[in-house]
């Protein structure tokens, strides 16, 4: 999942998009992770649909809602269309700003003991 993570980060959806791929366990997290993929590689159906099953999985998830949200909203694929042109888009960068929070967290409550 770290993998997909950094490819995110680093805009290589394709390459996120690879390595969930071959991840057999699917759960709210992958759906999630996924749903970021297929928007920044722009299959905009595929990450609405991921997008919502990630929030089934996880109906309390917060990220996941918001992210859902802005899918239904149709603000997503603007947002992306505009950092592909080198402009900053709020939404887009909570989201990256949410996946590092959320990275930094697992590092520090799931570390071995």
């Amino acid at each position: 999942m770290q993998a997909a993570r950094n490819f995110i980060i680093n805009r290589q959806y394709a390459q996120a998009l690879h390595v969930l791929s071959d991840m057999d366990a699917k759960n709210a997290e992958w759906y999630y992770y996924s749903a970021l993929a297929n928007a920044g590689n722009g299959n905009r159906i595929m990450a609405m649909n991921h997008a919502a099953e990630a929030v089934r999985l996880e109906p309390n998830n917060q990220e996941y809602q918001s992210l859902l949200s802005q899918f239904q909203q149709g603000s997503f694929s603007y947002q992306q269309r505009g950092n592909r042109y080198g402009y900053s888009m709020e939404g887009a960068g909570r989201t990256i700003m949410q996946l590092c929070l959320a990275q930094a967290a697992c590092m520090f409550c799931c570390r071995p003991c």
